[in-house]
C-alpha cells in the first residue's frame, strides 16, 4: 500500500487534485475492507494459540471475542472467534473445536465446520509433526471435500512441534532441527501428503513443518497461508504480518559467526545475459523461488516487500 501511494504521488501524469481524491478513495477502501479471517483446526494441545501469536502478535495476548454457535438436533456446539489486535492491525481467528475431542457429537461438529469454514480466507489445519495417527483427519477431509469442494484450495496443513521430531536432538544454539530431525521431517511431510491426497483430491497438498514455540519456519508457513487466500484478499492478510523473531532464540555466538561469514563472502553477481528470461512471471512464483533465509529477510523489510509486489511485471 505504501509503495502504491508513493507511486501515485510521484506520477506526473495525474494532477494534484486527482491524486488527493484517488489516495482518499484508496484509504477509505482500505479502512472498509473486512479484517482477514483465519480458521484453525486441530485437537486440544496442538499449539493453535501459540501459532497465532507467533504469526501475528509476536507474543501479545489473544482475547476471546465471541462464540459462533449452531444448534444441531438439540445440541449446541460452538467455535471460538478470537479478535486478535496485532501490532499491524486486527484479524479474526476462528478456533474450531477438534472433532476428535468429542466423537459422540461428530455429526453436530461436522455441521459446524461446514457452516463456519466457508467464511474463512484460509484454513490452517494444525497437526503434531510426530503424530502419525491421521485416520480421523482423513475421514473429516473426505466429508468436507465431498460437501464443500471449494474449501480444498484454502486448506494448509501445519505440522507443528518440529522441535520434538525424532530423534529429539534439536540444535538449541542454531535453533534449527538436527540433520537427523530434518531428514525425518522431510519424510514426514511426504508421508502426510500421501495420506491426505486421496481425500483432499489435490495433486500437491500445502504442508509446512514448523515450530511455533521455537519460531522455526514461520516465514514459509505465512507464505503458504497467504497463497491459500483468494488473490483479491491476500494484501489484507499480508498487511497484518508480524512474525515472532526467530533470530532472538539463536545463540548470539552463532549469529555473530553467520554475520562475519556473510560479510566475508563477496556477493554473487548474476549473469546479465537472459536475466529477463530468468525472472519469474508472477510475484508468487518469485516468492516460491526464494530460500527460507531469503524469504525471511524479504518479509522483514516490509517496504521492500510491497515495492516488489506492487511493481512486479511493470518493469519486466
Amino acid at each position: 500500500m505504501n509503495a502504491f501511494r508513493e507511486g501515485v504521488r510521484q506520477d506526473s501524469s495525474i494532477d494534484p487534485s486527482s491524486k488527493e481524491t484517488l489516495l482518499r478513495e484508496v484509504d477509505n477502501a482500505y479502512d472498509q475492507e473486512p479484517s482477514p479471517v483465519l480458521a484453525f483446526i486441530g485437537e486440544t494441545g496442538v499449539g493453535k494459540s501459540t501459532t497465532v501469536n507467533s504469526l501475528f502478535n509476536a507474543g501479545q495476548e489473544v482475547g476471546h471475542f465471541k462464540p459462533t454457535t449452531l444448534t444441531v438436533d438439540g445440541l449446541q456446539v460452538y467455535a471460538t472467534v478470537d479478535h486478535v489486535q496485532g501490532s499491524r492491525g486486527d484479524l479474526r481467528v476462528i478456533d474450531m473445536p477438534g472433532l476428535g475431542d468429542d466423537i459422540e457429537n461428530y455429526e453436530a461438529y461436522l455441521r459446524l465446520y461446514l457452516e463456519t469454514l466457508p467464511k474463512a480466507d484460509a484454513i490452517l489445519w494444525v497437526h503434531p509433526a510426530s503424530d502419525r495417527m491421521v485416520a480421523f483427519t482423513q475421514q473429516v477431509l473426505r466429508e468436507l471435500v465431498t460437501r464443500a469442494p471449494d474449501l480444498r484450495s484454502r486448506i494448509v496443513f501445519g505440522l507443528n512441534k518440529a522441535d520434538e521430531m525424532y530423534p529429539g536432538d534439536w540444535n538449541p544454539r542454531a535453533n534449527t532441527p538436527s540433520d537427523a530431525q530434518l531428514r525425518y521431517l522431510e519424510l514426514r511431510v511426504d508421508e502426510f501428503a500421501d495420506s491426505v491426497k486421496p481425500h483432499l483430491k489435490v495433486k500437491k497438498p500445502a504442508i509446512v513443518p514448523y515450530s511455533a514455540l521455537r519460531r522455526y519456519n514461520l516465514a514459509t508457513l505465512f507464505r503458504i497461508l497467504m497463497e491459500a487466500v483468494p488473490k483479491q484478499r491476500r494484501w489484507v492478510l499480508e498487511s497484518r504480518m508480524d512474525l515472532a523473531d526467530f533470530i532472538a532464540l539463536v545463540d548470539r555466538g552463532m549469529v555473530k559467526i553467520a554475520q562475519d561469514t556473510r560479510q566475508a563472502i563477496p556477493p554473487r553477481v548474476p549473469p546479465q545475459a537472459n536475466r529477463s528470461e530468468q525472472r519469474p512471471a508472477t510475484f508468487d512464483e518469485y516468492l516460491d523461488s526464494l530460500s527460507e533465509a531469503q524469504y525471511g529477510a524479504l518479509v522483514a523489510d516490509r517496504a521492500r516487500f510491497r515495492q516488489l509486489r506492487d511493481g512486479w511485471g511493470k518493469n519486466a
